[in-house]
């Protein structure tokens, strides 16, 4: 009987630390990212039952979503991706997943048109030489 009761009471410990610790990594998350935000103040961020809670590469990850008015006042939901270091409990990087999505895209888009602007060299060396 005593063993059940310690092992519940072990359980309830280790789940209202591992509680705690992501309500103090998803505040953490929030404050990083409204600082990234055009206009934190209309800023509505996603629950904490909403975000998603990893580790990875000996960082803590928080992915999170806000819902904040762009420069033209239109709603916009943004993405975003939370590394915290585990021990000083502060901020490695906070990613805006639509920006690097964009940014990606607007490599891709550039490579294809530099590509494009390439010759072939067997359609340069098939084509006859100007006399």
């Amino acid at each position: 009987m005593k063993l059940i009761l310690l092992a519940t009471i072990c359980l309830l410990v280790v789940s209202l630390t591992s509680c705690s610790q992501k309500r103090k990594d998803f505040d953490t998350a929030k404050t990083a990212v409204a600082q990234e935000l055009r206009s934190p103040s209309s800023a509505r961020f996603c629950s904490i039952d909403q975000a998603e809670f990893s580790t990875r590469n000996s960082g803590r990850m928080v992915k999170l979503w806000v819902d904040n008015r762009n420069l033209a006042g239109v709603l916009v939901r943004t993405h975003f991706e939370v590394t915290i270091d585990p021990k000083s409990g502060l901020v490695k990087a906070a990613t805006c997943l639509e920006c690097a999505a964009d940014d990606e895209k607007q490599k891709l888009n550039e490579a294809m048109a530099e590509l494009q602007g390439l010759t072939s060299p067997t359609k340069a060396s098939a084509s006859p030489a100007p006399q």
